[in-house]
C-alpha cells in the first residue's frame, strides 16, 4: 500500500470528509460536495493509496472503524478501480470479522453499539467486495 499522498492536506481532508458520516450535498452544500466528488473520481488511485494508508494499515482500530463510513469512499471509485475496491472491501470485511474479540473488554452498551455500526458497514462492504 503505497503512501504517495502522505503530505497532501487536500486529499486527507477530502477522505476524512467522505468517510466522516455527513458526506452529502445537503450537509456540505452542492459546490463543496461536487468538488470533493470530482477530485476523488479524477484521481482514484491517489485517493485509494491514502485511504489504504489511513485505514488499512497494521494498526486496526475497531472503534475508529465503527465511527467512519469507509464504504462511502470505495463506492465513489468502484467503477474506476473495481479490482482494487473489491480487494479493499474484502480486507475491511476480514478485519471487521475480528471485532468481537477487540470489544470484549468494552462495556456492554459500548460494545453493542460498535458491533451494530460495524454490521451496517459489513453489509455495504459485502456489496462492494463482489
Amino acid at each position: 500500500m503505497p503512501d504517495t499522498q502522505a503530505h497532501n492536506p487536500q486529499v486527507d481532508s477530502d477522505i476524512r470528509t467522505v468517510v466522516g458520516g455527513n458526506f452529502s450535498s445537503d450537509a456540505l452544500g452542492i459546490p463543496r460536495y461536487q468538488g470533493i466528488v470530482e477530485r476523488v473520481r479524477a484521481a482514484p488511485d491517489v485517493y485509494l493509496d491514502r485511504f489504504e494508508s489511513l485505514f488499512l494499515g497494521p494498526d486496526f482500530d475497531a472503534d475508529k472503524h465503527s465511527r467512519i463510513h469507509a464504504p462511502g469512499l470505495l463506492r465513489l471509485v468502484a467503477d474506476r478501480c473495481p479490482d482494487r475496491v473489491r480487494r479493499d472491501a474484502a480486507t475491511l470485511l476480514d478485519r471487521y470479522g475480528s471485532v468481537p474479540t477487540a470489544v470484549a473488554g468494552a462495556s456492554k452498551a459500548v460494545g453493542a453499539n460498535m458491533l451494530e455500526r460495524l454490521e451496517q458497514r459489513r453489509h455495504q462492504l459485502r456489496i462492494l467486495a463482489r
